[in-house]
């Protein structure tokens, strides 16, 4: 970003003999003091600090403090460049005049780059009666930006191997994203395709300024579901039934998910969740006891990565 200020000079100016001036001129010599602030865009009162200012010609350096403020001191008077830079900003150049001061400091406004506090991928396998089993994978994620959530102005992911690219979904909050990709999406609906491909994340601010991280990975897609035992097949249950399921086994590290879903005329509604069940145990006693009514169950393998597979609806009732 480029900037040109011109410094007029007031008739008649007025004199600059304090060296606490920001254009204090030594009586003996035609030199005087640069001081300047850094900000931040849209948050103006908040200062940038530890920004790296060049001022050239002379190649002279200083760095914003707490405050925000810089001075450079000593110059003579002749046309200048600043050049700001901070890792995690946009460059910014200001041009100064010198031939028309004030004593007026300048003010600088720095824009950040967006991006990524927190990501998390995954893969689903859903097994169902109806409609038809499917495959997905999401990827949820919270973004940042020096100048507040809300300049972050789009969200893409990035699969250059599988040529697609694809617009996150903001939720209610300003700083999270949410994407789900069905096996549909996927070249020739090879949703297996993605697994070990670079993924990137391109995040967009209000001032175009672009930050592109990656790469992510879809490490696994778990393509069998558990199976369910008992109860099942609308079968009629005390109040606290125990959750039966068959023995599951996989070449990697995982924990049993229940889910128990009460169904009111035909909407099912989730009740209860039990997570982290230890992958030796085929069992879980519902700890409650179930007003009467119809249900459904499910299990779920999820590895330690987050990836997950989903039992077939288990049904029973409580009379």
């Amino acid at each position: 970003m480029n900037l040109s200020i011109l410094l007029w000079r007031c008739v008649p100016d007025a004199p600059h003999s304090n060296p606490l001036d920001p254009f204090y001129k030594d009586s003996g010599e035609e030199n005087f003091n640069i001081t300047g602030y850094i900000y931040h865009k849209n948050v103006t009162t908040l200062p940038v600090d530890s920004c790296l200012i060049l001022l050239t010609p002379g190649e002279s350096y200083a760095l914003s403090d707490a405050a925000g403020r810089f001075t450079f001191f000593n110059i003579t008077e002749r046309n200048y460049q600043l050049f700001f830079s901070k890792t995690g900003y946009e460059n910014h150049t200001l041009s100064i005049l010198t031939d028309t001061l004030t004593s007026e400091p300048l003010f600088v406004y720095l824009n950040g780059f967006p991006k990524i506090r927190d990501i998390s991928l995954s893969s689903q396998f859903i097994d169902q009666w109806y409609p038809d089993p499917f495959f997905s994978v999401t990827v949820n994620l919270i973004a940042e930006d020096p100048n507040g959530p809300a300049d972050i102005q789009e969200t893409w992911l990035q699969i250059p191997d599988l040529n697609m690219v694809k617009l996150f979904n903001r939720s209610s909050r300003t700083d999270s994203f949410h994407l789900r990709l069905p096996e549909t999406e996927f070249p020739s609906e090879d949703i297996f395709s993605v697994i070990g491909k670079d993924i990137f994340i391109e995040l967009t601010d209000e001032s175009d300024a672009r930050t592109v991280e990656g790469p992510f990975f879809i490490h696994r897609i778990i393509d069998t579901s558990p199976v369910p035992l008992s109860p099942i097949g609308l079968a009629t249950v005390g109040s606290q039934p125990v959750l039966e399921w068959q023995n599951y086994t996989a070449n990697f590290y995982f924990e049993f998910d229940i889910q128990v879903f009460f169904i009111l005329a035909g909407v099912p509604t989730l009740i209860h969740t039990r997570t982290g069940i230890p992958s030796s145990e085929l069992q879980y006693g519902y700890p409650n006891p179930l007003s009467p009514g119809q249900y459904y169950w499910v299990v779920i393998v999820r590895d330690q990565l987050g990836n997950i597979s989903r039992s077939r609806e288990a049904s029973f009732q409580v009379q």
